[in-house]
């Protein structure tokens, strides 16, 4: 594996081997790829990924047309309410590498793609778009490797109303049926959409 080394400006640089030239003279010319990152962990990471997919088959689709595609292919075995999702993130978060070529796509794309993502949308919608975006990337490139930091997700602090509040609630509601729905709330193991789900 490349080992990186630290650069006069802090940052972390890794050279990864491309490929060898044949000289005229008869000798060997080897190039490489430099890659750099704020942490030698980075650095290491992208130069590795690079020597891993430089080989990989092409594929000329680009990942709109395979988003298409997949949808076509997973269409008997996509729930209706899982291909509705997947169509809203195709509307919403490929905007970045909509236009490129799979084969072109790498790790760094795909995290700037979700980090633009992630800038008003949940960790919860962001996981579903990076699933997603490598169940297309292997479907038509299996042997890719796509490693994305999705961003954390944030710790709700609920507030669970107290018996005070809840005799407040029960003395000012009015509707029966209202009050029946607040109660099964309150005592009940339904969630509230369940709730709201049911009829008599």
């Amino acid at each position: 594996m490349p080992t990186a080394r630290k650069t006069k400006s802090g940052n972390w640089r890794c050279q990864a081997f491309d490929h060898v030239e044949n000289l005229p003279d008869g000798k060997k010319k080897y190039h490489h790829k430099s890659f750099t990152a704020r942490t030698k962990y980075e650095a290491e990471r992208l130069a590795a990924e690079y020597m891993a997919n430089k080989n990989r088959p092409t594929c000329e689709l680009k990942f709109a047309e395979a988003l298409d595609k997949y949808f076509e292919i997973k269409s008997n075995t996509l729930s209706p309410s899982t291909l509705k999702g997947y169509k809203a993130l195709q509307r919403s978060a490929y905007a970045p590498i909509a236009s490129m070529r799979l084969d072109k796509i790498t790790s760094e794309e795909a995290q700037d793609c979700i980090n633009k993502y992630a800038a008003d949308h949940s960790a919860k919608t962001c996981r579903n778009a990076l699933g997603l975006l490598t169940a297309v990337m292997a479907t038509f490139l299996p042997d890719t490797t796509i490693r994305v930091t999705l961003p954390q997700a944030k710790v709700i602090d609920y507030y669970t109303p107290s018996d005070d509040d809840m005799k407040k609630l029960m003395a000012e509601l009015k509707n029966e049926e209202l009050k029946r729905a607040v109660l099964l709330s309150a005592f009940g193991t339904l969630r509230r959409s369940e709730v709201c789900g049911l009829k008599d």
